[in-house]
């Protein structure tokens, strides 16, 4: 037997991310804040020293571009694209914490920027800089 998925379900779950009754939605969430406590000192130092690595890079990004203030620069600014791809191409930072970082918006952004950052002419231009830059260093 085939289960069939109404419209109204589907819009509720691109809202969401849980289909389900709130005592399985809290299960979930429970779980997830175990998991999360229960990282291991390693995986913490990890996270940190990728973060530390991703800071450096946008230090350094900086650098060879000018002292511009990311924040009040636009989301999609073609600047935070060539440095958000550099950064994300050589740790594993989150895409949230890129998008935090840099003032982008929701971390889907980010993504969707740093994917298509190969063919924009103007990402290209600072990317070949960053990369210049990168493998002095």
């Amino acid at each position: 037997m085939a289960l069939t998925i109404g419209e109204g379900m589907l819009k509720f779950l691109r809202r969401g991310w849980c289909f389900g009754s709130e005592e399985f939605r809290q299960g979930l969430l429970e779980k997830f804040d175990s998991f999360s406590a229960g990282a291991s000192p390693s995986d913490k130092k990890i996270r940190r020293h990728d973060e530390a690595e991703a800071e450096r890079l946008i230090r350094m990004g900086m650098e060879c571009l000018g002292p511009d203030d990311l924040g009040s620069q636009p989301k999609g600014s073609f600047v935070k694209i060539a440095l958000a791809a550099f950064v994300k191409s050589r740790t594993v930072v989150t895409d949230l914490w890129i998008a935090r970082r840099f003032h982008m918006g929701d971390s889907s952004r980010v993504s969707r920027d740093c994917a298509g950052a190969g063919s924009r002419e103007d990402v290209l231009k600072i990317s070949k800089r960053l990369e210049k830059a990168g493998s002095k260093n």
